[in-house]
């Protein structure tokens, strides 16, 4: 049994996302969504990075490091952080690589922070040539992409913030 303890913060509510251009060994950037551009995202919760990668439970870090070759931060100064319920219901799932929504033990980066800042989903396409010759994807049905997580922070009031370098720095 995992316990966690929150500490209590007096400090301005806010929510931080970060989001990640992944480049392949050919040296250009993926791209998982048609006119997207993000491969991977995380979300910052009470001072840590929360986030699921390829072969990686979810996990809570200082740094995110080795994630992607560019990056970006949105920030929202009046957005509240996810509750603790919230943030521990996440604590104990796997990476999923069917990226099924409805699946309860088992998530992907872009459903994690999705479902912690409440955006609902979306039919998902797969339509990027990086996703041809993968089987078994679940194409129409619910889902998020980095690039849909985004999309509507942008929507929602988040601005880039200018502490990406602080929070984002490799070791």
């Amino acid at each position: 049994m995992m316990v966690l303890y929150f500490i209590s913060r007096e400090t301005d509510a806010s929510v931080s996302v970060a989001f990640f251009r992944e480049e392949t060994s050919r040296g250009r950037f993926s791209v998982y969504e048609v006119g997207g551009k993000y491969a991977h995202v995380a979300i910052l919760v009470r001072g840590k990075w929360l986030h699921v990668y390829p072969g990686r439970d979810v996990e809570w870090v200082e740094h995110l490091n080795g994630m992607g070759k560019e990056s970006v931060v949105l920030t929202n100064e009046s957005a509240e952080e996810p509750t603790e319920p919230e943030i521990v219901r996440q604590i104990p799932r796997r990476y999923d690589q069917s990226f099924n929504w409805d699946s309860n033990d088992r998530t992907y980066c872009a459903k994690l922070v999705g479902e912690l800042l409440h955006i609902a989903p979306l039919p998902m396409s797969f339509s990027s040539d990086d996703w041809s010759g993968m089987k078994n994807l679940p194409r129409g049905e619910s889902g998020l992409s980095p690039d849909d997580i985004f999309t509507v922070l942008l929507q929602r009031g988040y601005r880039r913030t200018n502490r990406c370098a602080e929070w984002l720095k490799r070791e």
